[in-house]
């Protein structure tokens, strides 16, 4: 019996970051006690939020056994399009709505491309993301676009006159994602479908719409994360969104979300992108080298690649 319980504990991803982030903080607060300083933990959770919602994202798309790597770019693409607009003059309810509708577009367009090609998503999503990337060095003609302050109250709104309002943001995209994931039909589908496409397929769910929701669901949260990174920033550019894509599906991966889908929850994706935020905020903490945190970061996406594979590699 405890051998069993032992088991369940080592190879459960949520239990394993917990530990993970506990052995973090302890490890970074000995060389440096500023680590885990009340302004630096809400420094993190801000630097984490535009991922975070991303991320949300993400998890639906992995879940169906798919991938997105545009993500990043689409985010960047809908920020250009909002800035070029506030720039000229419009006011900034209308340049949410274009951004609105240039985000669920492209969900859209990735989603039924995907799904009606029947091609590899990580090779379609990633010739999108170039276009979504050129379409955003067009709008910002590859400068930077300032949003004249159109949605800093966002990044200077406090709760309490503690918590950046933004905070809130994520938490209502995490719950929004949970809830349909664990409370809805197409949730449920979206588990199946990645779990065994061919057997959701003829137990009559319409694989094609699911992969489609997902992808659209994902553009809305790419949507969400752009208004926040404009108020956290101010400022568009064209490579704004440039490392979004591979972070989100790393932190959705370390979270315990299966690259072949059908396996994972929101908690732990959450999870992993707090993890993901830690580190990067101990490596500037500690002075790490900029170019050494590069490196780091890449081998933290193998081995999170790694992991999501092992189970598989297991059952063989």
């Amino acid at each position: 019996m405890t051998e069993k319980i032992n088991k369940v504990n080592w190879t459960n991803h949520k239990l394993l970051l917990v530990f993970a982030i506990l052995l973090l903080t302890v490890c970074v607060t000995a060389i440096n006690p500023a680590f885990i300083a009340v302004n630096n933990l809400i420094t993190i959770i801000q630097q984490v939020t535009v991922l975070g919602i991303i991320t949300m994202g993400a998890v639906f798309v992995i879940l169906t056994g798919c991938v997105d790597l545009s993500l990043g770019n689409m985010m960047a693409f809908c920020a250009a399009v909002m800035a070029r607009l506030i720039q000229g003059g419009h006011g900034v309810v209308a340049a949410v709505a274009a951004g609105a509708a240039i985000a669920l577009t492209c969900g859209l367009l990735n989603g039924f491309i995907v799904s009606k090609s029947k091609c590899i998503p990580m090779i379609i999503t990633l010739g999108l993301s170039q276009v979504y990337f050129g379409m955003a060095l067009i709008l910002t003609e590859g400068s930077y676009i300032g949003l004249q302050g159109s949605f800093t109250v966002l990044s200077r709104t406090r709760i309490f006159g503690i918590i950046p309002i933004m905070v809130f943001v994520l938490l209502i995209m995490i719950i929004l994602a949970s809830v349909l994931l664990n409370r809805t039909r197409i949730g449920r589908k979206i588990v199946a479908v990645g779990g065994n496409e061919y057997n959701a397929f003829l137990s009559g769910i319409n694989v094609d719409r699911v992969k489609i929701f997902a992808y659209t669901f994902a553009s809305f949260a790419v949507f969400i994360s752009a208004i926040v990174f404009a108020a956290r920033l101010d400022t568009v550019s064209a490579t704004a969104g440039s490392d979004y894509s591979l972070n989100a599906m790393t932190a959705a991966i370390l979270g315990g979300i299966t690259l072949s889908g059908g396996k994972g929850s929101v908690g732990g994706a959450i999870l992993g992108v707090i993890f993901l935020g830690m580190i990067n905020n101990a490596m500037n903490i500690l002075n790490v080298w900029s170019y050494a945190q590069t490196a780091i970061s890449g081998v933290i996406i193998v081995a999170a690649i790694i992991l999501s594979d092992s189970e598989k590699r297991r059952k063989s």
